[in-house]
């Protein structure tokens, strides 16, 4: 035991400065870990100024998807009939080609077959 408070006697100063140092430390990394009040005034003012650019931002494309939506509106409803019409007769061109394409193939095949007789003479 007489030991113990020799110890506490000779290195006590020596405790107290490393429990001092060690709230010290607590207390600067609590100060870093919180946000002051200013710090917390000046974010919320940077986030109320981004809030009301993207509300603005969604206002003005709502408008033009509104304006958009109107000019749609106007447009002329034979204009879908025409736009109908013309897909048909894309479809009926596309299935002619194709057909042609077969016919094609059939001639190519007649005439390789004619130029291969003609080179075996």
């Amino acid at each position: 035991m007489e030991t113990l408070i020799d110890l506490s006697k000779a290195f006590g100063w020596l405790a107290a400065i490393i429990v001092n140092l060690l709230i010290a430390w607590i207390v600067w990394s609590l100060h870093k870990k919180f946000m002051n009040r200013d710090d917390c005034e000046a974010n919320r003012k940077a986030d109320k100024k981004e809030r009301e650019r993207f509300i603005q931002l969604l206002t003005t494309h709502e408008q033009a998807v509104r304006e958009l939506n109107l000019r749609v509106d106007q447009m002329p409803h034979g204009l879908d009939v025409r736009l109908e019409r013309m897909d048909g007769e894309q479809k009926r061109m596309a299935e002619e080609i194709s057909g042609l394409r077969g016919i094609m193939e059939r001639v190519e095949r007649q005439v390789d077959l004619l130029f291969r007789g003609h080179m075996k003479d």
